[in-house]
């Protein structure tokens, strides 16, 4: 008898917390908005200033992170001045007490400035390195809303989240 109450339990049970739980998905061009609402972004240090601008998104599925390429500019005294790329990737983490997600650990994977010295390159790569990861750990990549019921009350917790099909797929749980 327990045990027939308590595969009914179970078979109740199932269902009711696969309906608690809330999939929200961000495609490429929801999060490029975004995105491309945070840059420019410039830092100076010393001599020193760098500014990121124009990233591109890329969902890059295979690393279930997100990594976007951007155009960099660094300039220092004495007229040195050059462009080029920067690649960077990075995990998405999403913070309950704001219901933002954020894109975390950000890593440069490549960086390339023409008409600048590789003496100086390093350097320029550590302060672009500073100023992307403050920029995209403080600015949320999408905050959800409060004036969806389903949003507000996925609130909660994280279930999983993973790139698909050129898409942030986040799952929260209400429970």
């Amino acid at each position: 008898m327990k045990q027939a109450l308590l595969a009914c339990a179970l078979l109740l049970a199932s269902p009711l917390s696969w309906a608690l739980s809330y999939t929200q998905e961000f495609t490429e061009t929801e999060l490029q908005q975004r995105m491309d609402a945070m840059m420019p972004i410039t830092k100076r240090q010393s001599f020193v200033t760098v500014t990121v601008s124009e990233p591109v998104l890329d969902l890059a599925q295979s690393q279930n992170k997100l990594s976007l390429k951007a155009n960099i500019q660094a300039t220092a005294l004495g007229g040195l001045q050059g462009n080029g790329t920067v690649q960077v990737s990075g995990s998405v983490t999403y913070q309950p007490q704001t219901g933002s997600f954020y894109l975390v650990d950000p890593v440069i994977d490549s960086m390339h400035i023409n008409n600048v010295p590789n003496q100086y390159q390093g350097q320029i790569q550590q302060l672009a390195q500073a100023t992307i990861a403050k920029a995209l750990q403080t600015q949320p990549i999408y905050t959800l809303k409060d004036d969806d019921l389903k949003q507000k009350l996925a609130k909660s917790v994280l279930e999983s989240v993973e790139v698909k099909e050129e898409k942030l797929v986040v799952t929260l749980s209400f429970f």
